[in-house]
């Protein structure tokens, strides 16, 4: 079978066009993951959200700038996990916690600290815990 050059060029057309349309459809993908933005949020902002059954809802592509105070600092895994205070006095909310890494961190309990962290990486633990995963310290 014979191809001329006039089959041979709509051949080449029609693969052009399918590849720009497959990279239109791929910068659009990309395109929308990327479009994260950042929040200011408080612990209890989080709690409130994840024990109202609302916490992916309120920020699906969400970055979370959260300061807050530590409560408590643990080790799991070789990680440094800090839990954050949710309210100033006891109180039934939600733990909120936030894992730093196998980095040492100079953090005590009582400290303020700012960490930022992607709010769909978030787990919910027990019923209404929140466990940030991935949480990036800035220094104090």
């Amino acid at each position: 079978m014979k191809i001329t050059k006039m089959k041979f060029s709509i051949i080449l057309l029609l693969l052009a066009l399918l590849l720009g349309f497959i990279g239109l459809i791929s910068y659009s993908i990309g395109g929308h993951a990327a479009s994260l933005t950042v929040k200011e949020v408080t612990p209890m902002q989080l709690a409130e959200a994840m024990q109202g059954d609302h916490f992916y809802s309120d920020f699906p592509t969400t970055m979370l700038l959260m300061q807050g105070t530590v409560n408590s600092i643990n080790r799991q895994n070789n990680d440094t996990v800090v839990e954050f205070m949710t309210a100033s006095s006891p109180s039934i909310l939600p733990k909120v916690s936030c894992d730093l890494g196998n980095k040492q961190v100079s953090v005590k309990v009582g400290d303020a600290i700012t960490v930022l962290s992607v709010a769909y990486d978030a787990l919910r633990k027990n019923t209404a815990d929140v466990f940030l995963q991935n949480c990036y310290l800035f220094k104090k």
